[in-house]
């Protein structure tokens, strides 16, 4: 993945990140509005919600790329991405 965020085209998948992000926040305040306001029904939707806040970071602090070529993470990046997989670990357990 590193090759087609640094790229000329890079900014399709700073769109992808976006576009996800709010879809999924989006997704998490209908599930809210949805469910009995009981922990479950809170704690869900929260966690949905900070995995789309975790794609809009890796959208605003896309991978760079040094002079000699090599691609890099800037810890804004690295942030969204945890944030995004403590999430998505979460999810997992909860199954």
């Amino acid at each position: 993945m590193p090759r087609c965020v640094t790229d000329a085209s890079g900014w399709i998948q700073q769109l992808n990140f976006v576009v996800f992000g709010l879809l999924t926040i989006a997704f998490a305040a209908g599930l809210h509005r949805g469910l009995r306001p009981t922990r479950t029904g809170i704690v869900g939707p929260a966690l949905l919600t900070v995995s789309g806040i975790g794609l809009l970071l890796s959208a605003a602090v896309p991978l760079r790329e040094d002079a000699a070529g090599d691609t890099y993470f800037p810890l804004g990046h690295i942030i969204g991405g945890v944030t995004l997989s403590l999430r998505l670990l979460r999810t997992a357990k909860a199954a």
